[in-house]
């Protein structure tokens, strides 16, 4: 985890690298406490980040109301395991923070519409993380392209971190954009040679 000193050299360096025209996050994981928080969401201040995920511990209440109070940066929470379907509507109750997490590994699909549309009645954004591998990150396009209020789509690089498990995997095109797949489904046909390999344990 970069220190606070180096997480504002960074902030700092890389907006002087890309210009004004590039949209930049910044996502600690849950490692700060509230004033290293409160540290680094000023340098994302001045430097036009569009938002700081995960800054504190999803469980900080106070931490995540008063950063949210006090930085311009939108808070986004979170992608912590223990962050499940109720603690979106307790974030709603305090009145913080600005952008909610949802993804298809801890929510569903019916979770995520539900958080989403939750999120939508309050003027709140419900961003998707990524879900981990290829069919549960299918999941989460679909959704992303059934709701109003959610503006990115988590593509981790290298990709081939998170595709495995199916024939064909989909991408970014020449646009550097992705395509919701169209066959039936989630859009996905399972590796089942792929998976034989792999698997660990039958549940009877």
């Amino acid at each position: 985890m970069l220190s606070t000193t180096d997480a504002v050299k960074m902030a700092r360096a890389v907006r002087a690298e890309v210009g004004d025209d590039i949209t930049l996050m910044f996502d600690p994981n849950n490692n700060y406490d509230f004033r290293k928080a409160l540290t680094v969401g000023r340098a994302l201040d001045a430097n036009g980040f569009h938002w700081f995920e995960d800054p504190v511990p999803w469980d900080d209440f106070d931490a995540v109301v008063e950063l949210s109070r006090r930085l311009d940066t939108p808070l986004a929470m979170s992608d912590l395991a223990g962050y499940l379907f109720r603690e979106p509507a307790h974030y709603i109750r305090l009145g913080a923070p600005r952008i909610l997490r949802a993804t298809a590994r801890k929510h569903g699909i019916t979770g995520m519409r539900k958080i989403a549309g939750m999120a939508e009645a309050f003027g709140l954004n419900c961003e998707i993380g990524t879900a981990g591998n290829s069919s549960l990150n299918a999941a989460n396009l679909h959704v992303i392209c059934s709701i109003s209020n959610c503006d990115y789509y988590e593509w981790w690089m290298p990709a081939e971190a998170h595709q495995f498990g199916l024939v064909d995997h989909y991408g970014l095109n020449e646009r550097m954009a992705l395509e919701v797949p169209e066959i039936p489904g989630l859009g996905c046909v399972l590796d089942e040679e792929w998976i034989a390999a792999h698997r660990v344990e039958t549940l009877e």
